[in-house]
């Protein structure tokens, strides 16, 4: 009988465990838990780095939705022919509008920066795949594929 009750007590325990960790957070009401969720994924960065986009897209989303989606260009400064590639994006759980109220009311935005290893493409051919309809979180994943991690950091964004 005691065995039974602890192995069920184990099972209750793990169910619980595997569930909060694949639960996404209210990002509405927890600020701090959606930068302890960037925090966590940045300490893990060597897990995905030298490998697809998708891997990490996967893992984020486990927790935080891709409202926002935006990318990290060379400067036209250092091409012959001043043009600007790819080289990063940068991903937040919160949306355009409210991204610039908070730059405006200079309070910043939590983002996280992905920083892809080469090939790096075109500024305008990057944006250029994607429909117009398309949502942020819907680009992100169209890209997992062709991009590999090269680092990822998190940082308070404020212009």
């Amino acid at each position: 009988m005691k065995s039974i009750i602890i192995t069920i007590t184990i099972l209750l325990c793990t169910a619980i465990s595997a569930k909060a960790q694949s639960t996404p957070i209210n990002i509405e009401t927890s600020l701090s838990d959606t930068i302890a969720v960037m925090k966590h994924l940045e300490k893990r960065k060597s897990e995905f780095i030298g490998k697809p986009l998708a891997i990490f897209l996967k893992e984020y989303e486990r927790y935080l939705p891709i409202h926002f989606m935006a990318s990290g260009e060379t400067s036209p400064w250092i091409h012959p022919e001043g043009k600007c590639f790819v080289k990063e994006i940068t991903i937040c759980s919160r949306d355009y509008d409210f991204i610039m109220k908070t730059i405006k009311d200079k309070e910043g935005s939590f983002v996280l920066n992905i920083e892809f290893m080469n090939p790096r493409v075109e500024y305008s051919t990057f944006w250029d795949q994607f429909p117009e309809t398309m949502t942020d979180q819907e680009k992100a994943n169209l890209i997992g594929d062709k991009y590999k991690v090269k680092d990822i950091s998190s940082f308070l964004f404020i212009y």
